[in-house]
C-alpha cells in the first residue's frame, strides 16, 4: 500500500489538483492518482517547486496539531473512530450487531449480563434498550469506559448500562449472578486470559451463555507477520490461537457449541465502512486537529486488514454454555 503522507498533499492549491478525499481514497483502495495538468501557481518563477502535489502532509506541521499520544484513547481519536464506526462504537459493529450476538441469553427487564470490552458503550446501550436487561459493562481503557458512563446518563440509562474501567488482575464478579457474558475485542490484550476468563464464566448462572468475538492468530501465523500486527496496535497484543482457548474453556467446564472465522466479513466491513467514510471527508472536510488523528487511524486499520487478508491474524466468534452441574 502506498504511503499514506506521500499519498496525501496538503489542501490544492487550484483546480487542477486532486482533493484531499480523492487522494485519501486513492490510498486507501491502493493505486496512484494519474496526474493532472499542473497550474503555473506549482512553478516559481525561478523554476522551483512551489507548494504543490508532491508536498507532504507533515511539511507544514504548524497547520496541523501534533498528535496526542499520551494514551491509547486521546479525545480526538475518540472522536474519529465514532465518526467512522457510529455514535458509541470505536471498531466494527452496530446496535443489530452487537445486541445479535446476546439474542439467546434470553434477557428482559428483570435479567442482567456481564460485557467485557464495552469500548464507547454503544453496544452495551444498545442491549439494555433493546431488552431491558441491566448490563454490567467494563472496559479496559480508562478512556473509553469515562466516555461509554457519560454517554450512558446523557441516555438516561447510567443505572441499566453502566461501564466501569477494570483492571483483569484485580477485578472481581459476584458468582453465578449474570444470565450471560459477552467479551469482544479484549481477550487478545490480556496476557493471563485463563485468569479472567475462569472469573469471567465463574460470574454466569449454570446453564448460561459465554459468547466471545477476539481476534487469533492462525495456527501457522508467521512470527515476523504478528510482531509487525503487535508493533502497529496502540495497545499492548498477545497473541493466542482456538486451539488454545477451546482448551482453557474446556477445563473451565464451558462447552463450545460454535466456533464461526468471520475474519473476512470483518475485513470487508472495515474496507466498505472506510470506504463509506473517505466519501462523506470529500464532501465534508475534517477540521484541521482531526486530519492527522484520521490518518493515524486510517493506518492502523490497514494494519490490521493486512494481517489478517495474510491469513495471519483472524476474527472468530464462539459461543458457549457453561454446564449446569459442578465438575
Amino acid at each position: 500500500m502506498l504511503s499514506l503522507k506521500k499519498q496525501l498533499s496538503d489542501e490544492p492549491k487550484s483546480a487542477d489538483e486532486h482533493s484531499f478525499g480523492e487522494r485519501f481514497r486513492a490510498w486507501w483502495d491502493g493505486y496512484e492518482l494519474e496526474a493532472k495538468p499542473k497550474s503555473s501557481l506549482d512553478t516559481q518563477s525561478d523554476g522551483s517547486k512551489g507548494l504543490g502535489a508532491d508536498d507532504g502532509i507533515l511539511d507544514e506541521p504548524e497547520r496541523f496539531p501534533p498528535l496526542d499520544r499520551s494514551s491509547p484513547w486521546p479525545e480526538t481519536r475518540q472522536r474519529i473512530a465514532q465518526l467512522v464506526w457510529g455514535d458509541g462504537f470505536v471498531v466494527p459493529g452496530d446496535a443489530d450487531s452487537t445486541t445479535d450476538l446476546v439474542q439467546a441469553f434470553g434477557l428482559d427487564s428483570s435479567s442482567n449480563m456481564l460485557e467485557i470490552g464495552s469500548g464507547a458503550g454503544g453496544g452495551t446501550r444498545a442491549i439494555a434498550s433493546r431488552f431491558g436487561a441491566y448490563v454490567a459493562g467494563f472496559e479496559i481503557e480508562p478512556e473509553l469506559g469515562a466516555a461509554a458512563t457519560d454517554q450512558a446518563t446523557v441516555h438516561n440509562l447510567d443505572k441499566k448500562a453502566a461501564v466501569r474501567p477494570f483492571d483483569p488482575n484485580t477485578i472481581e464478579f459476584k458468582p453465578e449472578s449474570f444470565a450471560g457474558a459477552l467479551i469482544h475485542d479484549t481477550l487478545y490484550r490480556i496476557p493471563d486470559k485463563k485468569a479472567l476468563l475462569e472469573k469471567v464464566i465463574g460470574s454466569i448462572k449454570p446453564g448460561g451463555q459465554l459468547v466471545i468475538v477476539d481476534l487469533f492468530f492462525a495456527d501457522e501465523a508467521a512470527t515476523s507477520e504478528m510482531g509487525r500486527w503487535r508493533d502497529g496496535e496502540r495497545s499492548e497484543a498477545y497473541g493466542w490461537q482456538i486451539e488454545d482457548s477451546r482448551g482453557v474453556l474446556d477445563k473451565l467446564s464451558v462447552e463450545v457449541r460454535v466456533t464461526a472465522d468471520e475474519s473476512d466479513v470483518y475485513s470487508a466491513k472495515i474496507l466498505e465502512t472506510w470506504k463509506s467514510f473517505v466519501g462523506h471527508v470529500d464532501d465534508n472536510p475534517l477540521p484541521d486537529e482531526l486530519i492527522l488523528p484520521m490518518i493515524d487511524e486510517a493506518e492502523f486499520w490497514a494494519r490490521r486488514v493486512a494481517a489478517i487478508q495474510s491469513g495471519n491474524l483472524r476474527l472468530c466468534r464462539m459461543t458457549c454454555l457453561k454446564s449446569r452441574l459442578e465438575e
